[in-house]
């Protein structure tokens, strides 16, 4: 399992605008909304709050790496469901938190207020990966199924609007099936 301690405090943490379809397994970015990019000295309060006993499980419950960013990154990804982001993990708590996250959680509820009304019901969170040997991780050339994060959202969303009703109602043990389809759309491109 990913610990939060695997991202890297020296590069961006993304917050990406989603929503899950309600007529199949997956969720889908809402492109008409910016990501929120966190860096520099954000990147350390929003990981050092994400560490605490009270969110630690629910941000490395489903960490993991799937895609790679723009430059080749691993990105280490997880979800939360926009109300608990906004309500709880930015606005529980305050009286634990010193200043600059208080200020930094307040900055982030002000730049998600508008997503909810745009459909959003996810929060993707996703930093970059620290290489075990201590850098950055690079581009995993053996694992073929890491992908570019534009390459994913691309295909993905091509695979499930190709998807007939049928297939919408997919189940989980033939979610891999979706997936392969999404990489062989991306092999093509």
């Amino acid at each position: 399992m990913a610990t939060i301690e695997r991202i890297d405090l020296s590069l961006p943490v993304d917050l990406m605008p989603f929503q899950h379809d309600l007529n199949g397994p997956t969720i889908r970015p809402v492109n008409a909304l910016a990501p929120v990019i966190l860096e520099g000295a954000d990147v350390a309060l929003f990981l050092a709050w994400a560490k605490q006993p009270t969110w630690r499980h629910q941000f490395e419950s489903d960490l993991q790496s799937l895609v790679n960013d723009a430059q080749g990154r691993k990105l280490l990804t997880t979800w939360m469901p926009l109300v608990t982001f906004r309500e709880r993990f930015c606005n529980g708590g305050r009286h634990l938190q010193d200043e600059s996250t208080q200020g930094l959680m307040e900055r982030l509820r002000i730049a998600t207020s508008e997503w909810r009304t745009a459909g959003v019901d996810t929060v993707e969170v996703s930093g970059r990966a620290i290489d075990l040997a201590g850098g950055v991780s690079q581009p995993d050339q053996e694992d073929t199924l890491v992908v570019n994060r534009a390459q994913w959202i691309t295909a993905m969303t091509a695979v499930d609007e190709g998807l007939t009703e049928t297939r919408r109602t997919m189940t989980t043990e033939n979610r891999l099936e979706l997936y392969e389809a999404a990489y062989e759309l991306i092999v093509r491109a």
